[in-house]
């Protein structure tokens, strides 16, 4: 059994209410949908940036079991000098809208799709997990700080919560063991998250250990 080797960051976690997270509060059917659609502007090879839901007769995403209605702005850059794509999201606290940009090389497109498709469920999952957050008043993530880069970025508790839901997302569609997925993603995101090898296994660890403590 792995020893905790976290155990003030997983108390510090509970204390501002990360316990409150369950598998049932991520919907699913809302991050299979907005990853649907952002697959299929991908495939209709069209550089540029798009809102979406892109009916003309609704404004936002709405799911009976996901209680915040949000829109998507999708970025997509076709870079035909880039060898693996690249993703970046965030989630804006004022309107409720998922920012996604996705950096490809269009001629590899086809031979990447499938880990573009794996990389959205976790981003979508977890910018989604943050709107929660808002939600539930689990963090003041409207608070003016410093930002915070490298480990203490991903150390953070409102960031290990996100990242928790969006590799067990990948996890599951891949009936993959959570640790696989949380160690292929560092590995794969190195120039991303700039960490050296202490640091990102110690943001590994604390994943992982939190992960084992709230779901065995």
């Amino acid at each position: 059994m792995r020893t905790n080797l976290n155990e003030s960051v997983n108390q510090m976690l509970k204390n501002m209410g990360l316990e409150t997270i369950t598998e049932a509060r991520m919907s699913r059917q809302a991050v299979r949908e907005v990853v649907r659609d952002i697959i299929k502007i991908l495939k209709r090879g069209e550089e540029g940036s798009f809102i979406l839901p892109e009916n003309p007769d609704e404004d936002f995403y709405s799911f009976n079991n996901y209680p915040v209605q949000f829109s998507v702005e999708l970025h997509l850059v076709f870079n035909p000098n880039t060898l693996r794509f690249m993703t970046n999201g965030s989630y804006s606290l004022e309107d409720d809208v998922v920012e996604v940009k996705i950096i490809v090389n269009p001629n590899k497109l086809e031979g990447q799709l499938y880990e573009i498709i794996e990389e959205l469920n976790n981003l979508i999952a977890h910018e989604l997990e943050h709107g929660l957050q808002e939600y539930h008043g689990e963090f003041n993530l409207t608070r003016k700080k410093k930002e915070k880069k490298g480990k203490k970025y991903y150390m953070s508790p409102e960031e290990l919560g996100a990242q928790i839901q969006g590799f067990r997302r990948v996890s599951k569609l891949q009936q993959t063991p959570f640790e696989d997925v949380v160690r292929k993603w560092f590995k794969d995101n190195r120039e991303i998250h700039n960490m050296n090898q202490k640091d990102e296994e110690k943001v590994i660890q604390t994943i992982l250990d939190y992960h084992e403590e709230k779901y065995g």
